[in-house]
Order: structure tokens, then C-alpha cells, then sequence
């Protein structure tokens, strides 16, 4: 494909990936994961259908669920299935915020079930529970 070519259809198919909020970062995954759905294809019917947007498009839910999987195995965030499991709230999705010294200041709603951090009071209360406890 000539250069003068390939310019407007990569123009075409950003502003598709833009349209359905699918990330930049996402673009090699998302390629990857089409050239792996090809393999399978040749490996089935020994036939490779041509790369796509469509075929890129089909790709984002299975890479946006690989990376949210990254994300929450690293810690980042807790699944929304967790939420029980969040240290803010323990599932009332009202987080208790406190001040640097640990004095209750009020609550908040809509808690976003974020891990607890170093350097934070509840961090700090969580660490010294866990040490006392082993």
C-alpha cells in the first residue's frame, strides 16, 4: 500500500477506535489479537481472512478484559466483585475518611474501592491488625 493510502485509511480507522473509546495504548493488543484470531482461522479452515477494523473492532472486548485482568493483578483496582473485599467500605460503597492522625472526619458515597495506600491511616491500622494477628 502506497504511503498516500495508507494516511487517510489510518485516519478513518483511528476515528473508529476513537468513536467506540478504544485507547491508543490498546492499538498493538488489539493488533496481536487479530493476528492471533487469523492463525486460528488458517489453522481451521486454512484460509486467512484479511486484517480489518472490523476484525480489530471484534478484538477490543477480549483485550479491555486481559487488561483490566493486569490491572487488578497488579493491585491497581479491585473488581467490582470485590467489593465486599474493599478496605474504604466493606461493600457499603460509603467510604469513612479520616484524617493523617485517624480522627473519623465523615463519610463519603460512592466509594471507588481503591487498595489502601502507604502512608495512609488506614494502611497504617490495616498493617499493625495484620502484625498483631500473626
Amino acid at each position: 500500500m502506497a504511503a498516500a493510502d495508507a494516511e487517510p485509511m489510518a485516519a478513518t480507522w483511528i476515528a473508529e477506535f476513537d468513536r467506540r473509546s478504544i485507547p491508543y495504548q490498546a492499538y498493538g493488543d488489539l493488533f496481536t489479537a487479530a493476528q492471533d484470531a487469523r492463525v486460528r482461522s488458517i489453522q481451521m479452515t486454512g484460509q486467512a481472512p484479511d486484517l480489518t477494523i472490523e476484525m480489530l473492532i471484534a478484538a477490543w472486548p477480549e483485550v479491555k478484559a486481559r487488561q483490566r485482568e493486569a490491572e487488578i493483578t497488579a493491585g491497581r483496582v479491585l473488581p467490582e466483585t470485590a467489593a465486599s473485599d474493599c478496605p474504604r467500605c466493606f461493600g457499603s460503597n460509603v467510604e469513612i475518611v479520616y484524617n493523617p492522625s485517624g480522627v473519623k472526619l465523615g463519610a463519603r458515597p460512592g466509594c471507588k474501592h481503591r487498595p489502601l495506600e502507604p502512608g495512609e491511616w488506614l494502611y497504617r491500622r490495616q498493617y499493625e491488625q495484620e502484625k498483631r494477628a500473626a
